[in-house]
């Protein structure tokens, strides 16, 4: 029996926002030290971002996802 895998991609475009790099590194240290995962920058941007658009009035009760892009073993 042949196995496949399905993947659904779904590209949308909410906002282009900007974040400070001493907000992206707070957030990169927040989520070592709450959640156990090691994002760096612009992974730490990214979870700025999410909040941000989580709070806005039309995503209040949806899903927000984002991907973290790296992790902070380069930058040690």
């Amino acid at each position: 029996m042949k196995k496949t895998i399905t993947l659904l991609l779904v590209l949308l475009l909410l906002a282009a926002l900007t974040v400070s790099a001493a907000a992206a590194e707070s957030m990169a240290a927040r989520a070592a030290k709450q959640w156990g995962i090691a994002p760096g920058p612009s992974g730490g941007a990214n979870l700025v971002a999410a909040f941000a658009l989580a709070q806005r009035q039309e995503l209040r009760g949806k899903t927000v996802a984002t991907v973290l892009p790296d992790s902070m073993e380069r930058y040690r």
